[in-house]
């Protein structure tokens, strides 16, 4: 019934158990970063709970199954938008059974736009199912939360992913697709843009120059590697250098590389790396992850990204 979702093994079994008792609950909030598969559960469930032209989910035209999402041009959903979303609910569906609505990106809501759907999940018509996703739990009102059937997407196995993949891409092997997973952090719509990009690649090369640059040349040489990126770039570079930073830590901490994912990079730069200061790469992955979040939030990129290559040629943590 959901076995196009991968792992997730306790929640399926829920839901499942809830649709062959037609007792689906009235409101879901799936957690997970984007490529978990969070809207990939939300159009199973709605696609076994909506009765009459269930085809129509999968295709996105079902009149009663409708997605909300911060319109063209805007950041946020607004309270203008959910507001009309509370009065639709009171509407008996055309087609189906139900109406579902998918609220894609609750953390992209502010806390006026979360109390005006409070509002409709404390008294929701009967025939309404509301499916809320977040990238975040903490993002979203503990009292939106306390309405909700919550679920956190698991991380899936490399084998298990691979296997998928390979259906996907079936020109590549699998060390290549569980590397890719592996890289994702099990996150399979992450893997899917590592494998079809070919920026990966230069990526991470670019991070072992970067690195071995750091630790050997100076900040001058290491800097140059990253000046000339853009920011759409630079948030394409920092995950996948976060990656490589966290496999040198494990290395660095438990001399294990065997599941890393830039172990070839990393046995080629041995003797370097065997010098690596564990605490420098610990704050080196923070402020990777910090400078992804400052770069969104329309912060220089060169700024944000300069604080890495500082900690990486051993300066100290900034903030």
């Amino acid at each position: 019934m959901f076995d196009a979702l991968l792992s997730n093994k306790k929640m399926k079994e829920q839901l499942t158990a809830a649709v062959k008792a037609d007792m689906p609950m009235h409101a879901y909030l799936f957690c997970g970063a984007a490529g978990s598969g969070k809207k990939t559960a939300a159009e199973l469930l709605a696609y076994e709970i909506i009765g009459a032209s269930r085809e129509k989910v999968l295709r996105g035209c079902h009149p009663d199954v409708v997605t909300i999402h911060p319109l063209e041009g805007k950041k946020l959903i607004s309270v203008d938008q959910i507001r009309e979303m509370r009065a639709d609910a009171f509407v008996r569906p055309n087609e189906g059974r139900r109406k579902i609505y998918i609220i894609d990106g609750v953390h992209l809501m502010n806390d006026a736009g979360q109390n005006a759907l409070l509002t409709v999940l404390e008294q929701p018509p009967s025939f309404a199912v509301f499916i809320l996703l977040s990238e975040s739990r903490q993002k979203v009102l503990p009292t939106v939360i306390s309405r909700c059937a919550v679920y956190d997407m698991e991380y899936v196995e490399p084998s298990c992913a691979a296997e998928y993949l390979k259906t996907v891409y079936p020109n590549k092997d699998l060390e290549q697709l569980k590397t890719a997973v592996r890289a994702a952090g099990g996150n399979i719509g992450l893997a899917k843009s590592f494998l079809g990009s070919e920026e990966f690649e230069k990526y991470s090369a670019d991070c072992e120059k970067l690195v071995v640059s750091a630790m050997s040349s100076g900040e001058y040489t290491a800097s140059r590697i990253i000046s000339g990126m853009s920011k759409d770039e630079l948030c394409g570079f920092l995950p996948v250098l976060a990656i490589y930073l966290r496999d040198l830590a494990v290395y660095s901490a438990m001399g294990n590389i065997d599941d890393a994912v830039f172990c070839d990079s990393i046995l080629k730069n041995k003797q370097l790396f065997d010098k690596i200061n564990l605490n420098l790469m610990y704050d080196s992955i923070r402020a990777c992850e910090s400078a992804i979040g400052l770069i969104n939030a329309n912060i220089s990129p060169a700024l944000a990204a300069a604080k890495v290559v500082i900690l990486l040629c051993g300066g100290k943590n900034i903030d």
